[in-house]
């Protein structure tokens, strides 16, 4: 067996294989097993850790069946070092904040805990249903061993949501002001589109007493508006681009310079832009070419 010594800011969580941490949370184990009933305080000490610790203990090898030392307890002056074998191998989590790199994590039953074991803490319970009925069974029961415990209930769903609280305002408030910049250049566009066909009304009319077809009038307004949309493009997309690092600390999930949001936006405003031009464009072919030279 190939040996380490524990180094590095790493994480450590105390589970009960009574309660099937790793299923409860959704948690993958990636090779080798569980914890079970055989880890005692008298068997050899095991641990699972996760991809990052594993990185890092053992890079480039498979961690399973190797050991490693541990300080027992640490931080203490009469601390010893003891041998942990490595059983299983779990996918990477986050335990705090969804931004924060995930840490390498090193998780050991809570029987073989040598930190003295609190009974305050944290407790995770899967279930199905509804949940006022399952926190009542709960209370029951805790009830029945000690009438003076005190707990809590959170969902984890509702903590999750509650540690993205600033980040969905931000995208609220993000998403208004972009909804409301798209509605001023719908405006803006509609209005320059509309003027410029007002100023071409005599030209427009002539085109049209000669004989020129109503599709050939209206490519020769839209042909002018995607001239200033392709430049508004690439106008946009440069600024875009240099204020990404700007934003990239607000985002998580999604790169600052994501090819599928760029190009779904481009989408979107020429979407827009061009229903703000059709409408003065399907205007200009409507004119009585008569009607247009008599106000010339």
């Amino acid at each position: 067996m190939r040996q380490a010594d524990r180094s590095g800011p790493f994480t450590a969580f105390s589970t009960s294989f009574r309660l099937n941490y790793f299923q409860t949370l959704g948690t993958p184990l990636l090779a080798g097993r569980d914890f079970t009933t055989y880890d005692t305080k008298t068997s050899p000490p095991v641990a699972i850790v996760n991809e990052v610790a594993a990185r890092e203990l053992f890079p480039g090898a498979n961690p399973i069946g190797r050991i490693y030392h541990d300080e027992v307890p640490p931080g203490e002056k009469s601390a010893k070092q003891v041998l942990v074998g490595i059983i299983g191998l779990a996918k990477n989590a986050k335990y705090r904040r969804l931004r924060e790199d995930i840490p390498p994590t090193i998780y050991m039953p809570i029987s073989q805990n040598p930190v003295p074991f609190s009974v305050v803490g944290t407790y995770e319970v899967h279930f199905a249903g509804s949940s006022s009925s399952l926190i009542a069974n709960v209370k029951n029961a805790l009830r029945s061993i000690d009438p003076r415990l005190t707990f809590e209930f959170h969902l984890l769903s509702a903590q999750v949501s509650d540690s993205l609280l600033q980040e969905k305002l931000l995208a609220t408030l993000a998403g208004f002001f972009g909804l409301l910049a798209l509605l001023l250049a719908s405006v803006g566009l509609y209005g320059v589109v509309a003027y410029s066909v007002t100023r071409r009304r005599s030209e427009i009319g002539i085109r049209m007493a000669l004989g020129a077809a109503r599709q050939s009038v209206l490519w020769l307004v839209l042909r002018e508006l995607a001239a200033v949309l392709l430049v508004g493009v690439i106008l946009g997309l440069s600024v875009a681009l240099a204020c990404t690092r700007l934003v990239g600390s607000m985002l998580y999930g999604l790169a600052p310079n994501d090819p599928s949001t760029l190009v779904g936006a481009c989408l979107l405003l020429l979407v827009v832009a061009a229903a703000a031009g059709y409408f003065p464009a399907r205007s200009a072919t409507r004119l009585d070419p008569l009607a247009a030279l008599r106000d010339e």
